[in-house]
């Protein structure tokens, strides 16, 4: 009987796999001949591609495709498959002649389901999962929250029948930082495709292995940079000319090394901050006429490190910043050990806007890139210092910026983007693109953003963004005379302060034809609660934008009485109390991290819009 049966399926299942235009049919009307299949001893990572992939087409068709481990008789199969011949989490999607479906990627060993750049998992089966899902499932994951994800339902899922998918990454190393939650580690940056090739390992670290305090209680307080005619033994930067130095950093880098075999790079880049060693030694090393630029003293330590390193851990590297006062390369040449791999860091990305900006940050990246082999990119595209929680989307210089470091050969890059969803736009879900394919159609992806997260709100949303984006540049390029004037007036604890001069007269302008468009948007919601709720969240964006700007140039007309003292204090006290309930919202929900910044930035700054803060003039006052 079992036979007979067998018989009287297996047709069916041939017919049901092929529709009329030529493609292989998945699944139909709660109907599937597929399973999956990922060998049991496959990788944990294709393991977990496997199960993404059953996930989401479970969720966009009701139909939960089997897992198992090998092909089953009368079954089509859609293969899940590590390939270690394809690049380095590249992928392939191919359709074979008798309707599988095969999906190979190169993987790597390693149990994190998220993303570790310093201890990478190769995922090409994960990227072919994902491109498979969003070619034919509709699948994106816009934001890292359910409210960001769409999972389009639908009766059929279908693939061509002559399918040929190759694909790897244009960069090696592909980090989004400092925004919402998951982008630079978790699952949003893995299902976007953002991870690195090999070990990354960057930051600022010298004074984790050689920690100065500790060695000046042993006695060697020579091993500290010399500050004002003192050794700074409480401070973390060091004497780079000091062969001891080097000798306990590279043997710190060494043992690291031995202890973790798979650890790629090791970071010997220097502490943050400008206390630069003033010994005679350090001096003698930065070029004459340029002492200013400390890049020389610099690259003299690098390569002193990579040389006690190279003959045991030549096949490794050593990460390195440039940097602040070693940004600029020095006036006389230089050599860079091929063990360095140098991370450029002129943040200064969120001023491109700026002709000359963009002409200097082209220049000097390319000058970087035309030294050295492996050179990557770390730029900042948001800073809550700068912004204060304002709507700032770079738009277009971000996407010039990207296809600027594929064309001068920089191998990735690692960018600060806006800490929400809200303030940044489309840019963080557009860099993902860009980092995996620098030729992406970013007018496409940028339909899609705010086509299918916004539905019939999405042309005044998108109108939102591209504003806030001209009020940006203009606080980048500002009539420096109105900037000076209106500074004058706003104190902040180190006194005037440009920045926040600038932001009035830069969304200032704007704030009617802002709050026209979110009002628009709410009109357009069509009783989709989803949509409702990311449209609430513009409009909170944009409170936290009229409040700030608004409560600055109360603040302002105070302080130099241009108009009734009381009043402008009244309604400066009612929009501190606004901004700061509105805080409170959103730090409960969607937006903890930006409020923790803002607050920070609010208390460093003695801001004006912080409840309790002085202001002053002949009759103090206090929001």
């Amino acid at each position: 009987m079992q036979s007979v049966l067998t018989h009287v399926i297996l047709p069916c299942l041939t017919v049901l796999a092929v529709s009329p235009d030529a493609s292989w049919i998945i699944v139909h009307d709660g109907h599937s001949s597929y399973d999956i299949v990922v060998a049991e001893d496959a990788l944990p990572t294709t393991r977990l591609a496997a199960s993404e992939l059953r996930e989401y087409i479970g969720r966009a068709t009701g139909v939960a495709l089997e897992l198992v481990s090998s092909p089953r008789s009368g079954r089509h199969a859609i293969h899940v498959r590590s390939d270690a011949e394809l690049p380095r989490n590249g992928f392939t999607i191919d359709a074979t002649d008798d309707g599988d479906i095969v999906l190979r990627g190169h993987d790597g060993p390693g149990t994190d389901p998220g993303v570790d750049n310093a201890r990478p998992v190769l995922r090409g089966t994960c990227h072919a999962v994902y491109e498979f899902l969003e070619r034919f499932a509709g699948v994106r994951w816009f934001w890292n929250e359910p409210l960001g994800e769409i999972v389009p339902p639908s009766r059929r899922l279908t693939v061509p029948r002559g399918i040929s998918v190759r694909q790897a990454p244009a960069f090696a190393y592909r980090a989004l930082a400092n925004g919402p939650p998951g982008t630079l580690h978790g699952e949003w940056a893995r299902r976007n495709r953002l991870g690195a090739d090999r070990g990354m390992h960057h930051g600022h670290y010298v004074h984790r292995l050689l920690k100065v305090a500790d060695w000046a209680r042993r006695g060697h307080p020579e091993y500290a940079a010399l500050i004002d005619g003192r050794r700074k033994t409480d401070g973390e930067h060091v004497c780079l000319s000091n062969p001891e130095v080097v000798r306990i950093v590279a043997g710190e880098s060494a043992r690291a090394f031995r202890r973790e075999p798979n650890l790629n790079m090791m970071s010997i880049s220097l502490p943050d901050g400008h206390d630069f060693c003033t010994c005679a030694q350090c001096m003698a090393l930065d070029t004459a006429g340029d002492e200013k630029n400390r890049a020389s003293r610099v690259f003299h330590f690098y390569n002193q490190v990579a040389e006690s390193l190279a003959g045991e851990f030549g096949d490794r590297k050593l990460g390195g910043y440039v940097y602040s006062e070693y940004i600029q390369p020095p006036a006389r040449p230089i050599r860079i050990h091929p063990m360095m791999a140098l991370v450029v860091a002129p943040n200064s990305a969120t001023y491109l806007s700026d002709p000359n900006r963009r002409r200097q940050s082209d220049e000097l990246n390319a000058t970087w890139a035309g030294l050295h082999d492996e050179v990557y990119a770390y730029d900042t595209f948001y800073l809550v210092s700068l912004h204060w929680g304002l709507p700032v989307p770079i738009g277009q210089p971000a996407v010039d910026l990207v296809q600027s470091y594929a064309t001068i050969g920089f191998r990735g890059a690692y960018l600060y983007i806006a800490p929400t969803w809200e303030t940044g736009g489309a840019d963080a879900y557009v860099l993902t693109k860009l980092l995996w394919n620098p030729e992406a159609d970013v007018e496409r992806i940028g339909d899609e953003y705010y086509g299918l997260l916004y539905q019939r709100a999405a042309p005044p949303v998108r109108r939102y963004f591209e504003i806030a984006e001209d009020c940006w540049r203009a606080t980048v390029i500002v009539d420096k005379a109105a900037s000076r004037a209106l500074a004058a007036n706003i104190k902040s604890g180190s006194g005037s302060d440009r920045r926040l001069a600038n932001l009035i007269l830069g969304y200032g302008p704007r704030l009617t034809e802002l709050e026209e468009c979110v009002a628009d948007a709410e009109s357009l919601t069509g009783g989709d609660e989803q949509v409702r709720q990311r449209v609430e969240r513009i409009r909170d964006n944009f409170r936290l934008t009229f409040t700030t700007i608004r409560g600055l140039q109360y603040a302002a007309d105070y302080e130099a009485s241009r108009s009734d003292r009381a009043a402008a204090l009244a309604e400066l006290k009612k929009l501190a109390g606004e901004r700061d309930a509105l805080l409170d919202k959103m730090a409960s929900s969607y937006g903890q991290q930006l409020v923790e910044w803002v607050r920070g930035g609010d208390e460093g700054s003695d801001s004006p819009l912080r409840p309790g803060s002085r202001l002053r003039g002949p009759t103090d006052g206090a929001p």
